[in-house]
């Protein structure tokens, strides 16, 4: 459905995106619901797109791959999405640094 689309006019980050009926969409119960695009991966052997969606403020981010996903023709700012906290962390995961608490 949505990867036709997909292959001439690819959704960018932080574009609004309708999940469509798919097998894939089904599964996770996800279909018809909007998502904001958080981030987009390629399949290295298949070159299948997959894009990472924020579903809500509260809800988790899934993978999902570009066949079950149409474009809503509308975007979200960066700011609608990310306050501007930053987190600095060493190789083996102790926080170095973060600016939401002051660390």
């Amino acid at each position: 459905m949505g990867d036709a689309l997909m292959k001439n006019d690819d959704p960018k980050i932080f574009d609004v995106v309708k999940i469509v009926d798919t097998e894939e969409s089904r599964s996770l119960g996800l279909k018809g619901a909007e998502a904001v695009i958080l981030g987009i991966s390629e399949g290295e052997a298949t070159k299948d797109k997959w894009f990472a969606l924020r579903l809500g403020p509260d809800l988790p981010t899934v993978m999902i791959s570009s066949s079950s996903v149409e474009r809503t023709g509308r975007s979200v700012s960066r700011d609608s999405i990310y306050p501007g906290n930053t987190i600095r962390v060493s190789r083996t995961g102790e926080v170095l640094r973060d600016t939401q608490d002051g660390r």
